[in-house]
């Protein structure tokens, strides 16, 4: 009989220590969702200050010394987030001459971005779109004009798409007597 009791109380202590493991891989289970969850979301201010950078590019008469700061100020922050789930802009152009375009642009943006394609911004991904944007900064008139738009999801730019228009940007002033 005291045998007995004894095994008892010992499978009643292993029923107690597998419910308090599996007590805790819930919780762990839980909070490690919820900070995954929360890593990816940013705060609207945040939002706002991440597309403050794009937003006045935005237009339909932009100059194309204006578009090449623009496609620079992306590339900077595609570089600077590297690796950050959602935090990718891709740059699709539609120019005149369509050979102007890098034929790998489209297929380099697609694999970083999140809200389009795979969403895997690591830094090799990351370079390899920043080498077709810095091709594409190099057709860019600056003589020209373009029509910059943006698409957004979930109050994130995710995509800004260049088109060439027919107007060429007026020249500035000369300052010669």
């Amino acid at each position: 009989m005291e045998n007995a009791s004894k095994a008892l109380l010992i499978a009643g202590a292993i029923l107690i220590c597998i419910l308090l493991i599996a007590i805790g891989m819930y919780i762990y289970n839980s909070a490690n969702a919820t900070i995954k969850s929360a890593a990816s979301q940013m705060s609207q201010q945040e939002k706002d200050i991440y597309n403050a950078k794009v937003k006045p590019y935005v237009g339909d008469t932009i100059k194309g010394s204006e578009v090449i700061s623009m496609i620079e100020t992306i590339i900077s922050m595609n570089q600077e987030n590297a690796t950050q789930t959602g935090k990718f802009i891709s740059v699709n152009a539609t120019l005149k001459n369509a050979k102007a375009v890098p034929s790998t642009l489209a297929s380099n943006c697609e694999t970083c971005n999140y809200y389009t394609g795979d969403g895997d911004n690591s830094e090799a991904n990351v370079s390899e779109a920043t080498q077709s944007m810095t091709k594409l900064k190099s057709k860019i008139n600056s003589s020209k004009r373009y029509e910059v738009t943006t698409t957004e999801s979930e109050g994130v730019i995710h995509t800004v798409q260049i088109t060439e228009s027919g107007a060429t940007a007026s020249p500035s002033p000369s300052t010669t007597p």
